[in-house]
C-alpha cells in the first residue's frame, strides 16, 4: 500500500511517498501532484527516499506528469531520493 504525506516549504510542496509504487497507484499519485500545483508554489518535490519499489509503468507516468506540469503550469516537479528498485 502506498502512503503519501504532504507538507509545504517556503517555495515548494513536498509529497513524501512511502511504500511500493505500482502502476495501480500512478493515477492517485498524479492526482496528488496536480492538487499540489494548485498551492501556487513554483515547485512540487516528490521525496522518494521511503519508496520500496517503483514499477516501470508508474515511473513512465511520473515522467509524463512532469512534462505536462512544466508545459501547462510552469511548475517544476522534482524527484528526490535514491536506491530505488524497479520491478
Amino acid at each position: 500500500m502506498i502512503e503519501i504525506l504532504c507538507h509545504a516549504e517556503p517555495d515548494a510542496v513536498v509529497l513524501e511517498i512511502v511504500g511500493p509504487v505500482h502502476e495501480s497507484a500512478a493515477a492517485m499519485l498524479q492526482s496528488c501532484i496536480q492538487a499540489a500545483t494548485e498551492a501556487g508554489l513554483p515547485r512540487v518535490v516528490l521525496d522518494l527516499r521511503r519508496v520500496t519499489r517503483l514499477d516501470p509503468l508508474a515511473l513512465a507516468a511520473l515522467a509524463t506528469c512532469m512534462q505536462v506540469l512544466e508545459g501547462e503550469t510552469g511548475c517544476t516537479l522534482e524527484l528526490h531520493g535514491a536506491g530505488l528498485a524497479t520491478t
